[in-house]
């Protein structure tokens, strides 16, 4: 029994070791050589001018509102809810 699966691992590590068909046959070649010809051989596009950024119109300030000081007033110690300072 030992025998056989001696055998058999052998055998199985001899198939993994054998080269295998490729992935990337010939043909594959030739139709990426036929590609890159044709890419070279088209002309580049011509280069058109971008047309002019419109001109901003004067635009009137706008005014921020002023955050509430409420907003920024941190907590002196934990409690809930927090307390309303007069």
């Amino acid at each position: 029994m030992l025998l056989t699966a001696a055998l058999a691992w052998m055998g199985w590590v001899a198939v993994q070791l054998l080269p295998r068909k490729p992935l990337v046959t010939e043909l594959a070649f030739q139709a990426a050589a036929e590609a890159q010809s044709r890419a070279a051989a088209r002309p580049a596009p011509a280069a058109t001018p971008a047309p002019p950024a419109p001109v901003p119109a004067q635009a009137t300030p706008v005014e921020e509102p002023k955050p509430t000081t409420d907003a920024l007033r941190l907590a002196l110690q934990l409690e809930t809810p927090v307390l309303e300072r007069a």
